[in-house]
């Protein structure tokens, strides 16, 4: 309860205690119960309410008792009488209320005439008490009764004005008195707010003791409307605060100077004065005005001289601070409506007229920004400019002309199309950087992200660079074929689709990935497709048509179920005669892939010669599927197939992975030692670009199972070829197979039509397809490593020291030894993919990410 309330119950259970003086001393401390009365009145108290009238209580003061039904008093207790008690029944509790109306017993005593002096002597006497807070002898039953008279008496208006001028005298004689003295003193604002607190907690328990006046407050003309409370507030303005508001004004300004300069002010005294001019009304004349010129002409300062001695980083930090702190210091002390306007002129004078600096600035501009990937500095910059649209466009349109300039730039160097890999790698990372600032920097407003795709669109749509669709499939190839040494494969198709999204021509890449998909499925070393690998193969596709529809993967689709179709007629061909009568007597394992010609990309036609026993297999196939599809033709595509032979050398025993192409080869020297080329040519019918890059394989490769006299790296017609009899390998499986696709990648990936695996072999190959650099290769790059830039000279001692890195550690070993100079990722790619076509480092042919030293 109010102090003033707990005063009037106490006076209240003062009066109900003289029927019972014994308990009078605990009634007057505890409030909760009232006194018992005297057992001849067979009372028995259970709880006090007492309810005092307000603006939103009914107008009546009362006191309940909360008594038991069977107990309802015969109310003949004298003092209850005077009082005025009547009795209510409400269910099973009776209420004792009293009312302003007293009892007719005392009604002659209350209908005394008394003069409006002697009652007004009462009330101001009461409120110079109440001034002096000193309130213990006071009555506010009977002060609340003084003055509901007097109002009912006509007398408001009256009591209204002597109230005014009762607290004019107040503030004159008192307080006027104690701030002179404090005017030029740093004590004058602590006083000032402490006169006012102890003024206004007094003029509100003269309002609660002036209640019924209030409520009245309508019929009383002099008041304007304007409550007790109301005009003790405008009194002590106009009396007190309007003769000083300069020194106040002043000294609120140079208070919120010296926070902002850096120095600590009592924000609590601050938060006092400004609520107490907010009560005056006056906030907006004393101290908003001249505070919204103050800070203009602080920020305008002060954004001149960061804009000069500090760089863009540092100032947009800077900036960036000030307004959280303005933004606090009106959440703490200053009023909430001056917070949109204070803001509104330092983003004006620090961000608006300085937007050239901000947004252009060579050296630390937003496109230095951008590139350097300064994520904080982005985040600052949006939040300085998110309160305008204008500016934020600004922003935006300088996020897109950098994405397609650079996106431009990568895509139009031959540098970079070196390598389809890492040039899709370069093209992922940069979508990648982008995306990270769309979400921490610029809390993917969409804009931003319009913007990110506007400016791939114009660079990766395949329109400036033709073959970022072939480099595409290419890399998916490249994923599909290593997933299980990436742990990323998953996330790296997603991000492979989004920049199949921006192709304009999608076909193209539909072309491609047929392609490489065909090669994938044929040359898998399981059976027609049973590999856990087509999962994933099903999972890319599934999301291919998520993009693009059923129409754009049905092709694809039809791929799939030809190899599980092939694998069913395959267990009927198990079965038939044909494989019991002509294969199985040759001790050949024989699976047949049967592709339906619309779906698979068109192959050229080989009119290649197969050896006997693989041509005899070949007629049983075809016997068994003519007298299931009678009316289909087989067409055998002897370039595409695959398989594994037992190779018996004098010094070891291999299992050869090899193509038909070098299986028909090989074979050849099952009955001679020695062939020329031109026999070699005549006896197989193999296109001449197909048997030279595969000859080439078998004696310049990894594993040299032939060797030709003369030992050169050219073929001529009379070339001599012989079966490599000290040929010997610690492995026991080879895949020559594999050596070839990737051998012939290049050629074949870089080709418009890609029906074939052409291309010829200069020089001795490696089985990731780098050719191996000669001792005077060795010896001319060693000496060239002085031309480098700082950061591949770094790399080759670091690949050279240690031999065998990977590309993770060359990253950090740069960020380690060059600081701050360290190149950015996209950079590092680069640098790596020069020193790989300069021969200084090569990747490993398992796992891409492993690099080794080259000499």
């Amino acid at each position: 309860l109010h102090w003033n309330e707990q005063i009037q119950i106490r006076s209240i259970i003062q009066t109900l205690a003289l029927s019972c003086p014994e308990q009078h001393q605990d009634s007057t401390r505890h409030f909760r119960t009232p006194p018992k009365l005297k057992s001849s009145q067979n009372l028995h108290a259970t709880t006090l309410v007492s309810l005092f009238p307000s603006p939103r209580r009914p107008t009546h003061n009362l006191c309940c008792l909360l008594l038991p039904a069977k107990h309802t008093p015969s109310l003949t207790h004298p003092h209850m009488t005077s009082l005025g008690f009547s009795r209510l029944h409400l269910k099973n509790r009776t209420i004792i209320r009293t009312s302003p109306r007293l009892s007719s017993s005392s009604s002659s005593h209350q209908n005394t005439p008394k003069s409006y002096a002697s009652q007004w002597s009462i009330l101001n006497a009461a409120m110079d008490s109440i001034f002096a807070m000193d309130m213990r002898e006071l009555s506010f039953e009977d002060l609340y009764k003084i003055a509901y008279d007097l109002v009912l008496d006509n007398n408001g208006e009256r009591l209204y004005t002597d109230i005014s001028e009762k607290l004019v005298h107040r503030i004159n004689s008192h307080c006027n008195a104690t701030l002179q003295d404090k005017l030029s003193t740093p004590e004058f604002l602590p006083t000032l707010t402490q006169l006012y607190a102890d003024y206004k907690r007094a003029a509100r328990t003269i309002t609660d003791i002036l209640m019924y006046l209030n409520m009245n407050i309508a019929n009383i003309r002099v008041s304007h409307g304007k409550t007790i409370l109301r005009r003790a507030v405008d009194i002590f303005y106009e009396t007190l605060v309007s003769a000083c508001k300069d020194q106040l004004r002043e000294e609120l300004l140079r208070r919120i100077t010296k926070e902002r300069d850096g120095e600590q002010i009592d924000r609590k005294l601050m938060a006092t004065a400004t609520m107490m001019l907010s009560d005056m009304k006056c906030y907006d004349e004393v101290l908003e005005a001249p505070l919204l010129k103050l800070t203009q002409a602080y920020y305008s300062d002060l954004a001149q001289k960061w804009s000069k001695e500090c760089t863009v980083p540092v100032y947009l930090e800077h900036v960036y601070q000030r307004v959280n702190d303005e933004a606090q210091r009106v959440e703490v002390y200053l009023n909430a409506q001056s917070g949109p306007l204070i803001d509104h002129i330092l983003r004006e004078h620090m961000v608006t007229k300085h937007m050239d600096f901000i947004l252009e600035n060579p050296k630390q501009g937003f496109v230095q920004l951008v590139h350097n990937d300064q994520v904080q500095d982005l985040t600052r910059m949006y939040f300085l400019f998110s309160f305008s649209e204008e500016h934020l466009k600004k922003m935006v349109s300088r996020f897109e002309k950098y994405i397609f300039e650079t996106g431009r730039d990568y895509v139009l160097d031959p540098a970079n199309l070196q390598d389809p890999i890492s040039f899709v790698d370069g093209i992922l990372d940069q979508k990648k950087t982008y995306d990270v600032l769309c979400e921490k920097s610029f809390s993917n407003n969409q804009l931003f992200r319009d913007s990110l795709d506007t400016g791939f669109s114009h660079f990766a749509d395949g329109n400036l660079q033709k073959r970022i669709a072939e480099f595409l499939s290419i890399y998916l190839d490249f994923a599909m074929r290593n997933k299980t040494q990436d742990p990323d494969f998953l996330p790296s198709l997603d991000r492979a689709l989004s920049v199949f999204h921006y192709l304009n021509d999608k076909d193209v890449f539909e072309n491609y990935y047929k392609i490489h998909l065909s090669k994938r499925l044929l040359l898998s070393r399981s059976i027609a497709g049973t590999s856990a690998s087509n999962d994933s193969e099903l999972l890319f596709i599934t999301k291919l048509k998520e993009k693009c529809g059923y129409s754009f993967v049905a092709k694809i689709e039809g791929m799939f179920n030809d190899m599980r179709l092939s694998k069913k007629s395959y267990e009927k061909f198990l079965e038939h005669r044909a494989y019991k009568e002509r294969v199985q007597p040759l001790n050949i394992d024989l699976f047949v892939n049967v592709l339906t010609s619309s779906f698979w990309p068109t192959y050229t036609m080989s009119r290649a010669i197969l050896p006997t026993p693989m041509k005899e297999c070949t007629k049983a196939f075809t016997e068994y599927y003519k007298e299931i599809h009678e009316s289909r033709q087989l067409t055998w595509k002897k370039n595409l197939g695959d398989g594994v032979m037992i190779a018996r050398f004098p010094l070891s025993k291999h299992e050869l992975v090899v193509s038909t192409y070098q299986m028909i080869l090989l074979m050849l020297f099952n009955d001679v030692n020695e062939l020329t080329y031109q026999e070699i040519k005549d006896t197989t019918n193999m296109p001449e670009k197909d048997l030279r890059r595969n000859l080439m394989m078998l004696f310049l490769g990894k594993h040299k199972l032939l060797a030709k006299e003369p030992k050169t790296k050219s073929i001529k017609t009379n070339d001599v070829f012989k079966w490599n009899a000290q040929f010997k390998s610690s492995q026991v499986s080879i895949k020559m197979s594999d050596q070839i696709i990737k051998e012939s990648k290049d050629k074949d990936e870089h080709s418009k039509g890609g029906n074939t695996t052409g291309g010829s072999i200069s020089g001795g190959t490696s089985s990731s397809g780098t050719r191996k650099p000669s001792a005077q290769d060795k010896s001319t790059s060693s000496a060239n490593t002085e031309g480098l830039s700082k950061a591949a000279q770094v790399i080759c001692d670091y690949v050279k020291k240690n031999s065998t890195i990977t590309y993770k550690e060359v990253c950090q070993h740069l960020r380690e030894s060059l600081g701050d100079d360290a190149p950015k990722p996209l950079e590092i790619k680069k640098t790596v993919e020069q020193l790989i076509q300069k021969e200084f480092i090569r990747r490993d042919d398992e796992n891409r990410k492993i690099l080794h030293w080259s000499f």
